[in-house]
């Protein structure tokens, strides 16, 4: 059986830094990847979602006290040490000021509300340290199986996603002049600017038919 599947996908998605460092977290960006596992059983599509053996799963953790994550990206790789972004010969050990009071944990999972339609859920328990703090976020979502045909070789897969609370603050470190820097790099506090309200969601479309 061929499978012949088109897919439009339109990503809205404000990040701060590289994309999250952690392989096993379900980003925004490729959830229609995880949840075709719903609905591909098998390697053939099922004609509904109640083919699937389990009404709840996991689809991903990550727990992290190297990182600070906010959603499911990285934010900021927690430094040992520090140089001046100015002069490479002024480096000051910086590691507790970043030292997360807990560990970061992230989940995402799935759950079947009924046979054509799948609820995403997630958190990120958030992140803690002197002069970062990321605010924990929840992550919500919807999959719907439209079938377009009274054969059910048409199918139509909606999807909308997305992390909601998160919130970024960072604080300024302060030397002996009062002079206020940036604690990542050593550079001037008014120069350095971030998102403090970082959102991340997605809409998938997929269109799937099959003889």
């Amino acid at each position: 059986m061929v499978i012949y599947a088109l897919r439009v996908a339109v990503l809205a998605t404000s990040l701060i830094g590289q994309m999250c460092h952690s392989q096993y977290v379900e980003k925004s960006g490729s959830l229609v990847h995880l949840s075709a596992k719903a609905f591909l059983s098998k390697s053939i599509q099922p004609n509904s979602l109640s083919e699937t053996p389990l009404p709840i799963w996991i689809t991903g953790f990550h727990a992290s006290d190297t990182f600070a994550i906010v959603n499911s990206n990285t934010l900021f790789e927690l430094p040992k040490s520090v140089c001046s972004g100015y002069s490479s010969e002024v480096c000051y050990k910086l590691a507790d000021f970043y030292k997360p009071s807990n560990t970061q944990l992230i989940a995402t999972g799935i759950w079947r509300v009924s046979n054509n339609t799948l609820a995403h859920f997630g958190v990120n328990t958030g992140f803690q340290s002197p002069k970062l703090k990321v605010s924990p976020a929840f992550y919500l979502g919807v999959t719907q199986l439209f079938f377009l045909d009274d054969k059910q070789l048409s199918q139509l897969i909606f999807e909308a996603t997305g992390w909601v609370g998160s919130k970024v603050q960072h604080k300024p470190c302060v030397d002996s002049y009062n002079r206020e820097y940036f604690c990542g790099e050593l550079t001037a506090w008014s120069d350095y600017k971030y998102d403090s309200r970082p959102k991340s969601y997605a809409l998938n479309i997929r269109y799937m038919m099959r003889f």
